[in-house]
């Protein structure tokens, strides 16, 4: 039996560096969250190893493509001269390099680097974990806080209806519970003896700056408001004293 959560490497555009991915959708098309679901910074979600291969799975590139392709790269440490592949399919990007032979029998393909300018990291290169699920019958999808017993009932279901023996859930940031709590759910389901839980998280910057914005505009408005308030009220003694002195003679 496995069980696990699965480390991955993502990689981001930076806090602070005036890059994004433009948007696919033009303006008369957005609904009114497009801007705020729409995930501009994230380069790839996951780099790992896969058939003699380093892969880079993210969405779209669009716009960072170039960037992309000029940045100099190096695996364990040694730079590599040759340029990235890319493969472009519906709303996901797959950018890789071909390991050589040296890369291959040498010490285990474990390490990244990257410098294109605006992007300067380096990571972990996750090992390829697809053997887990070889022969199973498996059960996938993406999960946001859905309570933990409609999870199990309908994995349940799944399993007596369907006879899957494992599953794998991409968790996208649910903030009711742990993903380790969220393993012991597919853990005390009988018949599944394979469960991967992978953090599906996307950090995007946009929201931050638009509630940064938000607020801005809130304290500037508030602040034009009390400096009328207060011009008014200081007109409004004026003219009291004004006719008090009237008054008076």
């Amino acid at each position: 039996m496995t069980f696990k959560i699965i480390e991955i490497t993502p990689m981001l555009i930076p806090y602070g560096v005036n890059t994004s991915r433009r948007a696919p959708r033009p303006l008369n098309e957005r609904q009114k969250d497009y801007v705020e679901n729409y995930d501009y910074k994230t380069v790839f979600y996951d780099i790992f190893y896969s058939e003699n291969n380093v892969c880079m799975v993210g969405p779209n590139l669009r716009n960072l493509e170039s960037i992309i392709n000029i940045g100099k790269w190096s695996i364990n440490g040694f730079l590599r001269r040759d340029e990235p592949k890319f493969k472009s399919m519906w709303k996901v990007d797959n950018v890789s390099f071909e390991l050589n032979y040296g890369e291959l029998s040498g010490n285990p393909v474990n390490q990244f680097g990257v410098s294109c300018g605006w992007l300067d990291c380096d990571g972990k290169i996750q090992p390829n974990e697809s053997a887990i699920f070889s022969g199973k019958k498996v059960l996938v999808s993406i999960n946001k806080n859905n309570n933990l017993a409609c999870i199990k009932d309908w994995i349940i279901f799944y399993q007596r209806t369907h006879g899957i023996d494992a599953v794998l859930l991409y968790d996208n940031d649910s903030t009711e519970y742990t993903m380790y709590e969220l393993l012991d759910v597919i853990k005390d389901i009988e018949g599944i003896d394979v469960g991967v839980v992978v953090p599906w998280v996307c950090v995007k910057i946009l929201p931050l700056v638009i509630l940064f914005f938000n607020v801005l505009v809130f304290m500037l408005i508030n602040t034009i408001y009390m400096f009328n308030y207060c011009l008014k009220t200081s007109c409004e003694k004026k003219f009291l004293n004004l006719k008090l002195k009237k008054i008076r003679a």
